[in-house]
């Protein structure tokens, strides 16, 4: 990965002496049988496919498996499906194993079946976007077989993202008892958290319980860390913050990651219809200040949708400086010389960084009022097209930009732009995206990508701001392994490994 000099020598500082897996913690019976995970939010939702924010996944990637999944290293590895392979260039097979879900019902090629069209069909879901090359699903035998419109070089890294359920009535009522076949069952949820159990033999040291907390703010969950409250936290965590929890004896984990902070506006409706407006807002960001300031260099500045380390990402394609005169000029001949009034939506636990935002914007004469709100109510707004400017983080767990391209970018349609709810359309770059997504000549498609970001920041649909690094931090005795799409996997009770 190309990092700007200065943030990859921090990560090196950070991460090159830390990691959780120290042969000298040894588990002692009876400890760390409930292990609490605290992140920024519990889930919305609990469907498998009527979300897909990464609260959920954290959780119902657990509860769920799917037919492959992701390493630590984010390298698709074999789950449900023990074996798979192309018949030809638009057909897969994949050969089921022998498992049950978690009322004790047999896991067969059907329910793989059935979940793929609950996935792909639903108007409730928020994963159809992974699954608009597929053509058709069925099953012979212990066998699924998936047949594509067009061949899809990024297919398998798709399929993690459609976790696989049991055999239900129809693909339009939501599951609020989540029944899988990973190692961990739902048990219930409440006020203290959301309880899963573990069903397989604790001597491979997984905990019997895990519960998922949310704690909003940052520094409550460093605070909760210190106390005991939690065992393991999550995320958003900045230099000071690690050099605290360090400093009490815990342990942390950083990892260069695959998210992106952007602001996010409705475009049907002046200002944002503009794209000279949208231009004008992102000259007036400070980016590197933000990087220093926010996240004390445990970031870098973007331009585009991608952090540098998903495939589609332009390494020669750079932030732009502030340019404050050349913003008014923009502003001017847009019709707002004299700026305009707005309000900024943040979630409760950014606050902070919109109201820095917020006196970038003032040097332009944008009066911007900042509004927080808990994160699943912001989210819930942001699905339904409801906010007109709102602070949010976009995560490319496929590790390819091209997801984000056809699930955001492109016009909303029967599968592509499923969450474009910001109303943007550009039919050339509409054809760039189906064009990229059906190439498998790899130098061919990171041409047709390029061009894609090239006409992006032409029209600025939404403005990207920073890549943040993840960060992980545990007390001694529990070991995990943090991806860099930031999900906590592998959690174990410390012992000789």
């Amino acid at each position: 990965m190309k990092f700007f000099v200065v943030w990859f020598s921090l990560l090196l500082l950070i991460t090159g002496c830390r990691s959780s897996e120290d042969k000298d913690l040894v588990y002692r019976e009876g400890e760390g049988e409930e292990v609490k995970v605290c992140i920024a939010a519990l889930p919305s939702s609990l469907d498998p496919h009527f979300q897909n924010d990464w609260q959920a996944i954290m959780v119902l990637d657990k509860i769920y498996d799917s037919l492959v999944k992701f390493d630590k290293k984010m390298r698709v590895v074999p789950s449900l499906a023990k074996k798979w392979e192309n018949l030809d260039f638009l057909t897969w097979k994949f050969d089921i194993i022998s498992i049950k879900f978690h009322n004790s019902k047999n896991l067969t090629a059907k329910d793989v079946v059935f979940s793929f069209l609950r996935a792909k069909n639903s108007k409730k879901s928020h994963v159809s976007s992974y699954l608009v090359s597929i053509d058709t699903v069925w099953s012979e035998g212990d066998s699924v077989f998936i047949k594509l419109k067009y061949p899809l070089v990024t297919f398998l890294n798709r399929l993690p993202f459609v976790f696989i359920t049991p055999v239900g009535d129809d693909f339009f009522t939501e599951i609020n008892f989540p029944i899988g076949t990973d190692k961990y069952r739902y048990v219930g949820a409440n006020d203290g958290g959301i309880t899963l159990e573990n069903i397989e033999s604790v001597a491979q040291r997984y905990p019997k319980k895990l519960v998922f907390i949310g704690i909003p703010e940052v520094k409550e969950r460093m605070d909760r860390l210190i106390e005991g409250v939690c065992d393991i936290s999550v995320g958003s965590f900045n230099y000071f913050h690690i050099k605290e929890i360090e400093r009490q004896g815990y342990l942390v984990k950083v990892t260069n990651g695959l998210a992106v902070f952007y602001l996010e506006m409705n475009l049907r409706k002046p200002p944002f219809n503009d794209r000279r407006v949208r231009n004008a807002i992102s000259l007036l960001i400070d980016r590197e200040k933000i990087v220093a300031s926010i996240f004390q260099g445990l970031a870098v500045p973007v331009i585009q949708m991608a952090s540098p380390e998903v495939f589609g990402y332009i390494h020669h394609l750079t932030p732009p400086t502030v340019n404050v005169e050349k913003a008014k000029k923009l502003l001017s001949e847009a019709g707002y010389p004299n700026g305009f009034s707005v309000t900024l939506i943040v979630s409760a636990i950014r606050d902070n960084f919109g109201k820095m935002i917020t006196k970038d914007l003032m040097r332009g004469g944008i009066d911007v009022k900042v509004r927080s709100l808990k994160w699943e109510d912001m989210y819930k707004l942001s699905m339904e097209g409801k906010l007109d400017f709102h602070l949010v983080g976009w995560l490319e767990s496929t590790g390819d930009i091209g997801a984000f391209y056809e699930s955001m970018l492109h016009t909303k349609s029967s599968f592509y732009g499923q969450m474009n709810n910001v109303g943007y359309s550009n039919p050339e770059i509409d054809n760039l995206i189906e064009k990229s997504s059906r190439t498998t000549n790899l130098r061919e498609r990171q041409r047709l990508l390029e061009r894609i970001a090239y006409m992006f920041l032409q029209d600025m649909p939404y403005i990207p701001l920073v890549a943040p690094a993840e960060v992980a931090a545990s007390k001694k005795g529990i070991v995990f392994d943090l991806r860099p799409d930031g999900m906590i996997v592998d959690i174990k009770l410390a012992g000789n490994l």
